[in-house]
C-alpha cells in the first residue's frame, strides 16, 4: 500500500437458488479475478452460497451439507491470496441457523458475524466465542473488527452499522428484493452513513439469480466513501465493482472531527497478515476539487459564498456602525467579485448602493479594456466611482526615493500597489467608509500581493474563496444579470489575470501576465486543497495531479509548478 490507497472489490454473482455447488465456483471463480486486479477485500452478497430465497429448503440437511462444502471450497481458494473475502451463507451452530457474513483470508475462517434474526434464522446477541467450525476453531458473534497489522489505518467491521466507529471500512453483504425507488434509498442510506461515522462501505446485494415469482431482486454492488460513490455495478451480475479508498483521508477527517475513540467497548479486534502491494491510482480524482461539476450544485455552491460573503460583511458592519464603504475597481476578476458580494450585503442590509465607492486607480499597466470595464461595472451597478489616476503621484515617489522609471523591477511594481491602498486609505478616512480588500485565497496562499499594499484591507471579503471559483461566481451572476452588466461581466471573465503593473505590450494588450509568472491557477488551487483540507505531502499530491490533470500537463511541469506552490507557501505563512 501506498498513500493510504487500498483497492477494495464488490460483486453479485450470477447463482442458482438452491444449487451451493454452482454457486461455489462462480465465487471461486470472482475471487480469482479479483486477485488478479490486485483486490485486497472482496465484498459478495448475504446468502450467496445457496441464494437467499430458498424458504423452508434452509431446513434441508441436504442444501445445508451442500452449503458448507461451498464454504470450504470458497475459503480454500484464498489460500496464498492478499485477499480478504466477506460472502454470506447459512451456519448451523448448536441448535440455532443463523444467516452469517463468513470472513476468510488465506484458507482459513478469521471470523463468523451472524445477522439480526429474519425468516428462518435466529439471531445471536452474546460477546465473541471461540468455536470449532467448518473444521477449524474461528470467532463467533458481532462486534468483531479485523486488522491488517500491515496496513496502517485499515480496520473492517462487517455488518455492523450501530457502533462502528472504530473501523474505517464495513463490509456489508446484503439480499434485497427490488422496489422502486430502493435503489436510490440504499444510496441515500450508504452515503449518510459514511458521512456520519467518516469510513467507507463496501455492499454487494444479491443478483437477479435469486429472482421469485414474488419479487425480483437487482445486482447492487456499490463502494462508497464519505459520501461520495465510487463505483458501483449498475445492476449487472457478474461485474467486479473495483474502487479504491483513501484511508488517509478517513483518519484525516476523524482527527479533524476528535469524535472517535481510541478503543471501542465490546468489539474483539483480530489480526491478520495481509499485506497490499502498490498498486497504480485508479480512482476519479478530480482536478477542480473547489467547483462542482454538476450545474445544480455549481448554481447552489455559487449562491451559498456570496450569501456566506454578505453576511459576514453584514455583521461587521453593523458592529462598527459604519454604513459606506470603498474598494479598488480594476475591471479585473477579484475586484469584480469583491464588488459583486458587496452589492449582495447592500441590498440584504437595504442600504443605498451609493454608499459603496468604487475607485479607478489607473497606472502605468492599466489598459483601456480594464479600465473601461470597471466604470461600465460600476455605472451597471449604480455605485458611486471616481477614478484617480496614480502615475504622477508614483513618479514623484521615485523621484523621492531615487529611482529609475525605466527600470521595471519590484520597486516600479509594489509602488505603485502601495500608492493605490494609500489612496483607498486616505479616502475611507475622508468618507467614513470601510475598505475592502480584494485579494483571494490563492494568491494570499502564493504570496501573490505587496506587503503593505494590496494585501492590506479592513475586511478582506474574498479571502476565503480560491481563484477557481471566482470565475464560476462571476458566470453566475452574469447568467442572472441584464443585457448591460451581463455584456461586462463575461469581458472580464474574457481578461486575462494581471495585476497590471509593468506597462502594456505596443498593441495596448495586457504584458502582465500572472500565471507565466508563478504558474496555472488551476494547478495551485488543486495543490491548495489537497495540502489544507487533507494535509497531504508533496509526492501524494504530486501523484493525484498526474492523475487528474492526465493530458493537460506534463509530469515535469506539474513537478516545477507544485514545487514553486510549496516554496512560495511555506514562505508566506
Amino acid at each position: 500500500m501506498i498513500d493510504g490507497l487500498i483497492t477494495v472489490a464488490a460483486l453479485s454473482p450470477g447463482l442458482r437458488v438452491a444449487d451451493p455447488s454452482f454457486n461455489g465456483k462462480e465465487i471461486v471463480a470472482g475471487i480469482e479475478e479479483a486477485a488478479k486486479q490486485g483486490v485486497c477485500l472482496l465484498v459478495l452478497p448475504e446468502l450467496c452460497t445457496t441464494g437467499s430465497t430458498c424458504g423452508d429448503l434452509f431446513y434441508s440437511q441436504t442444501l445445508l451439507k451442500a452449503s458448507d462444502d461451498a464454504v470450504r471450497k470458497i475459503v480454500g481458494s484464498t489460500t496464498s491470496l492478499q485477499l480478504i473475502v466477506v460472502f454470506g451463507a447459512p451456519v448451523a451452530f448448536g441448535s440455532n441457523l443463523y444467516n452469517a457474513s463468513i470472513v476468510a483470508y488465506n484458507g482459513q475462517i478469521l471470523a463468523i458475524v451472524p445477522k439480526p434474526a429474519a425468516g428462518v434464522f435466529a439471531s445471536y446477541e452474546g460477546e465473541p466465542l471461540s468455536v470449532e467450525l467448518f473444521d477449524a476453531y474461528t470467532c463467533f458473534g458481532n462486534g468483531i473488527r479485523i486488522a491488517p497489522s500491515a496496513i496502517p489505518h485499515f480496520v473492517l467491521a462487517i455488518d455492523d452499522f450501530k457502533t462502528p466507529s472504530g473501523a474505517t471500512v464495513v463490509a456489508s453483504p446484503i439480499s434485497e428484493a427490488e422496489l422502486i425507488g430502493r435503489s436510490t434509498k440504499r444510496r441515500l442510506l450508504a452515503q449518510g452513513f459514511t458521512i456520519s461515522n467518516t469510513c467507507a462501505l463496501v455492499q454487494a446485494n444479491s443478483g437477479e439469480g435469486e429472482s421469485t415469482t414474488d419479487s425480483v431482486y437487482l445486482a447492487d454492488a456499490l463502494i462508497v466513501e464519505r459520501g461520495k460513490i465510487l463505483s458501483e455495478s449498475g445492476g449487472m451480475s457478474g461485474k467486479l465493482v473495483i474502487g479504491q479508498i483513501d484511508l488517509q483521508v478517513l483518519v484525516h477527517q476523524r482527527r479533524l472531527e476528535k469524535t472517535f475513540p481510541l478503543y471501542e467497548e465490546g468489539c474483539l479486534e483480530i489480526p491478520c497478515d495481509l499485506v497490499h502491494a502498490p498498486s497504480s491510482l485508479i480512482r476519479h480524482i478530480d482536478p477542480a476539487p473547489f467547483v462542482p461539476h454538476d450545474p445544480v450544485r455549481l448554481k447552489e455552491r455559487c449562491e451559498e459564498v456570496l450569501t456566506l460573503q454578505a453576511l459576514g460583511l453584514k455583521k461587521r458592519l453593523e458592529h462598527i456602525g459604519i454604513k459606506r464603504v470603498i474598494l479598488g475597481l480594476s475591471g479585473g476578476l477579484d475586484s469584480t467579485a469583491a464588488l459583486l458580494a458587496v452589492i449582495r450585503t447592500f441590498d440584504v442590509m437595504s442600504l443605498d448602493r451609493g454608499g459603496i465607492i468604487a475607485v479607478s486607480m489607473p497606472g502605468f499597466g492599466t489598459t483601456s479594456r480594464t479600465k473601461s470595464n470597471a466604470h461600465a461595472l460600476a455605472e451597471a451597478l449604480s455605485v458611486t466611482f471616481f477614478t484617480i489616476p496614480i502615475e504622477k503621484a508614483v513618479v514623484q515617489h521615485f523621484k523621492d526615493i531615487d529611482h529609475d522609471p525605466t527600470v521595471l523591477d519590484i520597486t516600479y511594481e509594489n509602488a505603485q500597489a502601495r500608492e493605490r491602498t494609500q489612496v483607498l486609505m486616505d479616502l475611507a478616512n475622508k468618507h467614513g467608509a470601510l475598505v475592502i480588500g480584494t485579494g483571494d485565497l490563492s494568491e494570499l496562499a502564493l504570496g501573490w500581493t505587496t506587503y503593505n499594499g494590496d494585501h492590506m484591507s479592513m475586511y478582506a471579503i474574498n479571502s476565503s474563496v480560491p481563484k477557481t471559483l471566482l470565475r464560476p461566481i462571476l458566470a453566475h451572476e452574469a447568467n442572472e444579470a441584464d443585457e448591460d452588466l451581463q455584456a461586462v461581466l463575461l469581458d472580464i471573465l474574457a481578461t486575462p489575470v494581471s495585476p497590471e503593473l509593468l506597462p502594456p505590450s505596443g498593441d495596448g494588450t495586457i504584458s502582465q501576465k500572472t500565471e507565466a509568472v508563478i504558474g496555472p491557477y488551476e494547478l495551485h488551487d488543486f495543490f491548495l486543497y489537497y495540502t489544507l483540507r487533507w494535509g497531504f505531502g508533496p509526492e501524494k499530491i504530486y501523484r493525484y495531479a498526474v492523475k487528474a490533470f492526465e493530458g493537460s500537463y506534463t509530469s515535469s511541469d506539474m513537478r516545477h509548478w507544485l514545487a514553486v506552490f510549496f516554496t512560495r507557501f511555506i514562505a508566506n505563512q
